[in-house]
């Protein structure tokens, strides 16, 4: 009888530790920092899009939560908290494809202007806009047009427009793919386009 008991209990202890398993989130922790420190983790939308939403570049690591498609037998969707799953993705490469190129034209003018001299350009405010090379959309930021920050002369004998110039650059991602349970199902490879040395420059014509 005491025996009986005792593997009731064991019984109820291993289901109780099952339970919590399954119901406790995962952390998400850096494989690669001893002190384990919190991978960022962004919306689907913002790794699609390429860049965060304040404009910024994804970072090397983070986590992204996958929205839920699976559906009952009766065709509702199920709770999300039963079925969400999340991809980890972490960058292994980057590739330069081009030095110094035009990326796109400066979103403060539309169009080329004949006889200024120069342009003054914010030291302090900026003004974004989005390029895209093949690899998804990539969000940039400049100097904002005006003010009294930083000047730069033009011929006011041409037509000239404030054009941005840059690296272009290919990063490659590996995705690790867990389900709702923190298991691992699978590792896809995703490509992302990125900037740096973004400057402005005066073209002519």
């Amino acid at each position: 009888m005491t025996k009986k008991i005792a593997l009731q209990l064991i019984a109820t202890a291993l289901i109780a530790t099952l339970v919590l398993t399954i119901l406790t989130p995962p952390v998400f922790a850096s494989e690669s920092n001893s002190t384990s420190t919190p991978i960022p983790m962004i919306t689907l939308q913002e790794a699609e899009q390429g860049h965060l939403d304040d404009g910024t570049s994804l970072p090397d690591e983070f986590i992204v939560k996958e929205p839920s498609k699976a559906v009952s037998s009766t065709g509702r969707p199920l709770l999300k908290s039963s079925t969400l799953g999340y991809q980890k993705w972490t960058k292994v490469s980057s590739t330069r494809l081009a030095t110094d190129v035009f990326l796109t034209w400066h979103p403060s003018f539309k169009g080329y202007k004949k006889g200024p001299s120069g342009y003054f350009f914010s030291n302090s405010q900026r003004v974004g806009t989005s390029i895209n090379f093949g690899y998804g959309p990539v969000s940039l930021s400049v100097a904002k047009a005006g003010g009294s920050g930083t000047y730069y002369a033009a011929n006011k004998n041409k037509s000239s427009r404030p054009a941005i110039y840059g690296n272009k650059i290919k990063d490659k991602y590996s995705v690790k793919h867990y389900n709702g349970a923190n298991v691992y199902q699978k590792t896809t490879t995703a490509y992302k386009g990125s900037v740096s040395g973004v400057r402005i420059k005066i073209l002519h014509k």
